[in-house]
């Protein structure tokens, strides 16, 4: 902050008024640029895993398999990483769901989805499925 003072006081001596004001008007701009610069960088730094896995049940067997995703979800938010884990349902599509999930760290998401209870899960899944699993996975790219 000293700096930009004694920045301010050269303007005011060196400068005619029509200068002055423009700097005046352009300076808490500059001086402001290095924090939103700063924000950006630790924003960006913390890159989350979201996960969205669309399930289309089979009708008549939608019930075991909504069973198993509301256990999966309450599985997924117990797991370290796992910071969000919520099962939806389509409107107006009782078997139409969609597991949406989101992750501290892509590593997290992978030593979940590499372990021994999502695999059983997954086949577990399998047979009330009408249509093949589909799981997308992103990175945030806006706050």
């Amino acid at each position: 902050m000293k700096t930009s003072a004694t920045a301010l006081l050269l303007v005011r001596v060196l400068c005619g008024e029509r200068t002055k004001r423009v700097i005046a008007a352009v300076m808490p701009v500059v001086l402001l640029v290095p924090l939103f610069s700063q924000a950006q960088k630790s924003w960006a730094s913390t890159v989350e895993s979201h996960v969205v896995i669309y399930v289309d049940l089979d009708p008549t067997n939608s019930a075991g398999g909504t069973s198993l995703l509301v256990k999966e979800a309450l599985i997924a938010r117990r797991e370290p990483g796992c910071m969000e884990s919520v099962l939806v349902r389509e409107e107006g599509r009782p078997n139409h769901l969609m597991l949406v999930e989101v992750w501290r760290s892509a590593e997290e998401l992978s030593a979940f989805r590499n372990g021994a209870q999502y695999k059983r899960f997954r086949s577990d899944l399998l047979p009330t499925l009408a249509s093949p699993f589909d799981e997308r996975i992103g990175q945030q790219i806006a706050p």
